[in-house]
């Protein structure tokens, strides 16, 4: 069930952070690595909110290296050519 956060908290510029369409795209089918509870302040959503900020940065940290270590290997160029 999808937690209930006031949209006011969502719009707020404090809320907005700026992304490559890369990372947006990839980490929206991000979902935290530990069930959290619905804030009752905007203090507890910004707690919340820096630290899915933390783990969506080690996510795409982390993918970033594999894509790097795939294109530095370049399997499209094979001896086999």
């Amino acid at each position: 069930m999808p937690m209930h956060i006031p949209n006011e908290w969502y719009d707020d510029y404090s809320n907005m952070v700026l992304t490559c369409a890369a990372c947006n795209r990839f980490c929206n089918r991000y979902s935290p690595s530990a069930e959290i509870a619905a804030p009752d302040t905007l203090g507890d959503f910004y707690k919340i909110r820096d630290l899915i900020l933390v783990e969506r940065t080690m996510k795409i940290k982390a993918r970033r290296k594999a894509e790097r270590r795939f294109f530095s290997h370049k399997p499209w160029e094979s001896e086999q050519a």
